[in-house]
């Protein structure tokens, strides 16, 4: 034993062996992860709309009935119910190990999930150049599905490995810009960026000289401010030679 540890146990370790083992131990659930980002999306979605009116959660965890009711609500596509029913599952997923093996259970729930993702994975086909186009709704309804299939460090990498999107991202990011598209962009570029190759990458793109410009910027939107700022503290936190 090179660096013995004890735990709370009162059992001493090599610190590497327990280490490993450790990390070894947890497996990522992905499904739980999907669920959580479905139900992230949908809720800012709501808030970022016009019409929008504020969600309202009860603090209670939902009983197996109105999970299933929940489950039958979002395949439905029923709009006016799916942010209530999306946190109604997330809430019930997260109680318990129990809730989990429950909902794993029910008929084709988890294959429609890894369905789903299949299918977003396969939106990274779309081209670059599509951010040039259209109108800023588009662009923002564009940016939101790309953030939304950012859930794994997998899927980061393909992002910023497709050819010249990262660029036209950064593109985006002009002071003449639409507020709302230029701090979706930012959302986009923050979720992204955790990878330590993908911060190389902006930085080599000139994305400090970007974000720099823009904060020169006196009117800029507060949350504007703090997104440009926290990719800045990402990119700065990279390993020299990383």
């Amino acid at each position: 034993m090179k660096s013995p540890v004890s735990l709370c146990t009162g059992v001493t370790y090599d610190r590497s062996s327990i280490q490993r083992w450790l990390d070894n131990d947890f497996v990522p659930n992905r499904n739980l992860q999907s669920l959580i980002q479905i139900w992230s999306d949908s809720v800012q979605n709501r808030v970022d709309s016009p019409e929008s009116k504020a969600v309202t959660e009860s603090e209670l965890v939902p009983s197996r009935d109105q999970v299933l009711s929940a489950i039958a609500d979002v395949e439905r596509h029923c709009e006016n119910n799916r942010v209530d029913s999306l946190v109604k599952i997330v809430r019930f997923a997260l109680d318990s190990d129990e809730n989990r093996d429950f909902l794993a259970k029910v008929d084709g729930f988890v294959a429609r999930l890894t369905e789903r993702r299949r299918k977003q994975m396969q939106l990274l086909r779309f081209p670059a150049s599509r951010f040039q186009r259209g109108s800023s709704g588009s662009k923002i309804a564009s940016l939101r599905v790309l953030k939304s299939i950012t859930m794994d460090a997998e899927s980061k990498l393909l992002i910023a490995e497709k050819e010249g999107l990262v660029s036209e991202l950064l593109n985006l990011i002009e002071p003449e810009k639409t507020p709302a598209v230029i701090e979706n962009c930012l959302s986009c570029l923050i979720a992204i960026s955790t990878p330590k190759r993908n911060k190389v990458k902006l930085v080599h793109l000139g994305a400090i000289r970007t974000f720099s410009k823009l904060l020169l910027e006196s009117n800029l939107a507060v949350s504007i401010v703090e997104k440009v700022l926290k990719l800045l503290e990402t990119m700065s936190s990279r390993k020299k030679g990383g």
